[in-house]
């Protein structure tokens, strides 16, 4: 582990974990925020649109130089029930710089008063739109968290890309995976009980173990080529663990990253050499 992994890790430590309770999710649902605004930075290297696609903001940031013309739809991560924050367009800007790709970022709506329905309601159009865009140049999916879960769901669902890049991806918005309670002692973050709750409200009418809620119970086959990047240090790393195995199995070309020090959605501290190695992975997943 490196120096600036362990100061991270130390910092995260002494906050208090999100999700640890049913009335900590309310809370924070009650007391959050709108979505982050692009920085300034990220502005001064990439053209900024923001357009509504059914009544949704949808943000692409264009790169102004070394561009490539190679897309990534990237859906942000927050429980389902968080609005993106500053760090994801910080380490979006790494993954522009990286890559030369166009992201473009679907602000879907929010649980409790949106569920996966809308969103799969939402982002086909937006994904159709970039692909069209791309005309015949590649074209990703991708996330963090609660947006790489998303993500699998849509790929399994129609949802035709290039490729899947899922960053801690949550899988399992049911909870029910016995092993996860075991990794919640060397998880800096997160916790179970209001993660469960998040995911009920996001399931709406549906159940919290149904394929478009919780793709860990869908069937893999025929996913698009896929990175997962996972810490060992995040009770996500059962469900990431698990779907992996059952990918690869059915004929998935798959590439499995686990950090061992790794803490949840490590890839954005790009101000640590492990994040660094993980930004360098997804863009050479992406040149592939």
């Amino acid at each position: 582990m490196s120096l600036s992994m362990s100061l991270a890790r130390a910092v995260l430590a002494r906050r208090p974990k999100t999700l640890t309770s049913v009335e900590s999710a309310q809370k924070r649902v009650a007391e959050r925020e709108g979505p982050a605004e692009v920085s300034r930075r990220l502005r001064s290297t990439c053209d900024v649109t923001t357009e509504t696609v059914g009544g949704f903001p949808v943000i692409t940031l264009t790169p102004r130089a070394k561009g490539t013309g190679t897309e990534l739809v990237y859906l942000h991560g927050g429980a389902y029930v968080a609005a993106i924050i500053p760090a994801h367009w910080a380490f979006l800007g790494k993954i522009v710089a990286r890559t030369g790709a166009t992201v473009t970022v679907p602000l879907y709506g929010l649980a409790p008063e949106h569920t996966v329905d809308d969103a799969f309601a939402f982002v086909p159009p937006v994904l159709e739109a970039v692909r069209q865009r791309a005309a015949g140049r590649p074209v990703y999916l991708g996330g963090d968290s609660a947006g790489g879960g998303l993500s699998v769901s849509l790929a399994l669902h129609g949802q035709q890309v290039d490729g899947l890049v899922l960053i801690a991806p949550w899988l399992d918005p049911s909870a029910s995976n016995p092993v996860a309670p075991g990794l919640v002692e060397v998880d800096p973050m997160l916790d179970i009980p209001g993660a469960a709750w998040a995911g009920r409200q996001w399931a709406g009418a549906r159940e919290a173990t149904d394929p478009r809620v919780s793709p860990i119970f869908a069937d893999p086959a025929g996913l698009p080529r896929t990175l997962v990047l996972q810490g060992g240090h995040d009770v996500l790393l059962a469900d990431s663990l698990k779907f992996c195995e059952r990918a690869l199995d059915t004929g998935v070309d798959l590439t499995f990253h686990v950090e061992p020090s790794g803490f949840h959605v490590y890839p954005a501290a790009t101000f640590t050499p492990e994040g660094r190695r993980a930004v360098r992975l997804i863009a050479d997943f992406m040149r592939r």
